[in-house]
């Protein structure tokens, strides 16, 4: 886009890589017995947000800016050996536990699904699936709740491809009511 904004030849290289290539992971996911598995016994206990359902009538939007805060959280994700998204999810999720009330709880985390193919990075399509993410935040101290929170996102990387459509429909649960999505900016090189 900013090639053809400022009147120059794109750069963009031929797509290697198709949309049905990440639809036919989705399908291999959903085949799998050990993603349903691990979605199932992730869930098992989940407790979702009170506002969660069709019926929930209020929408409640929150985005921050935490760019004042940048060098902060990396040096700290850096000492901690874990991502910057995973010290703003742990407090998501303390906060989402608190005004439910509750010390578990189950938000959706936006996954980026791009196959890590060569080509994956200049397939076009939207390649994202909102998937839960269980979490008890009654630890000792906000260290053990970032870890915890950081382990079980690399616990469910291997099953992002199983599409939450259909995981829903099978749990029978209604994963909308509350969405995180991480975006870091500086990762942008325009």
């Amino acid at each position: 886009y900013q090639d053809y904004a400022e009147g120059n030849e794109s750069q963009v290289q031929p797509e290697t890589l198709k949309f049905n290539t990440h639809i036919a992971a989705e399908m291999q996911a959903l085949q799998s017995n050990e993603s349903y598995t691990f979605w199932q016994s992730h869930l098992a206990n989940a407790e979702l947000p009170t506002w969660t359902g069709k019926t929930a009538k209020d929408i409640y939007r929150i985005s921050n800016d935490l760019s004042i805060l940048h060098d902060q959280l990396e040096n700290t994700a850096a000492s901690m050996e874990v991502s910057p998204r995973s010290i703003v999810l742990a407090a998501h999720m303390w906060v989402l536990a608190k005004v439910n009330g509750t010390d578990k709880i189950t938000s959706s985390i936006v996954r980026h699904g791009r196959l890590e193919v060569d080509g994956g990075d200049t397939a076009i399509g939207l390649f994202l699936n909102p998937l839960p993410l269980a979490v008890n935040t009654n630890q000792k101290s906000w260290r053990e709740l970032i870890n915890i929170v950081d382990l079980l996102q690399k616990d469910s990387w291997g099953h992002r491809q199983y599409p939450v459509a259909q995981l829903q429909q099978a749990l029978l649960l209604d994963l909308s009511g509350c969405l995180f999505n991480y975006v870091d900016l500086s990762l942008i090189h325009i």
